[in-house]
């Protein structure tokens, strides 16, 4: 499925700087540029297709050990990111959590009122 979006949403989506996705381009990556607005047409499995091909290439070729790391960290498949509502809701249950222990701490370290008898 081909999708049109702009050059800064395409990078964002690929999880890449605007100016590498450029790069990208340069060198032959399948984007078929629109003419308005600057926006990008492609098809998100061709371009995933042609960069793990083009990481593996470099890797291959790559002479020193932190070249080819970075490159296969290319290939690799990028871990699932959360949304904002997974991080708020993680945050929101760990804050809780923390209330509902400093609450139950302070009642436990609170000293016991006297009784009214006693004095």
């Amino acid at each position: 499925m081909r999708e049109l979006m702009t050059v800064r949403e395409t990078a964002g989506k690929l999880g890449v700087h605007r100016h590498t996705l450029r790069g990208y381009m340069r060198r032959g990556c399948p984007f078929l540029r629109a003419s308005a607005a600057s926006k990008i047409l492609f098809d998100l499995a061709e371009v995933t297709a042609w960069l793990s091909d083009e990481a593996a290439k470099q890797a291959a070729v790559a002479d020193r050990e932190s070249v080819r790391g970075r490159m296969r960290r290319l290939v690799a498949p990028a871990p699932r990111t959360l949304t904002r509502k997974e991080i708020r809701e993680a945050t929101k249950s760990k804050r809780n959590a923390e209330n509902r222990a400093k609450r139950g701490q302070w009642k436990l370290t609170k000293p016991a009122k006297p009784e009214k008898g006693d004095k």
